[in-house]
């Protein structure tokens, strides 16, 4: 089972905050700034195993399809759709980063142990790179899908 929760932040003007539930264990919630957004709302019709969507007044009792789209046109350049299959089965490149804290001058080095001969550690920050069709899936939107399918791999 697969779900997602989204609920709007503050003013409800610049920050919604995402949530998914796999088989009924809660994804580390994150927090997406809101440039522009669209509402629709269905009304949600089950024939057998198939699940219809409706546009009228719903009934009492009957369960509603909230959809709601947000984009940061800033880090979002459109919307598209990828098979969860061929995701869960892709063999994503992973590129890395070095990366070195370097604090600014109002750091409060006389907060911390050592004061300003405190070593800050350096690293890598690896990037993930997901190709479909003409598409490229990379920066923080491959690490999110990433943590997400690992999440569900396990």
């Amino acid at each position: 089972e697969l779900s997602f929760q989204v609920r709007v932040v503050a003013d409800s003007i610049n920050l919604i905050e995402n949530t998914a539930k796999v088989n009924g264990t809660e994804t580390p919630t994150t927090q997406n700034p809101v440039i522009t957004s669209d509402k629709q709302a269905s009304v949600v019709i089950v024939k057998g195993v198939e699940e219809a969507l409706e546009d009228r007044d719903a009934k009492v009792g009957e369960t509603i399809r909230y959809t709601i789209t947000a984009i940061n046109k800033s880090e979002v350049d459109h919307i598209f759709l990828v098979p969860i299959n061929y995701l869960l089965s892709y063999d994503a490149i992973c590129y890395t980063n070095d990366v070195k804290v370097i604090p600014n001058k109002s750091f409060p080095y006389d907060k911390i142990p050592h004061k300003d001969e405190y070593k800050f550690a350096e690293g890598e920050y690896p990037v993930w790179f997901y190709e479909y069709k003409d598409y490229v899936i990379w920066g923080i939107t491959a690490r999110i899908l990433e943590n997400f399918l690992e999440f569900i791999r396990e």
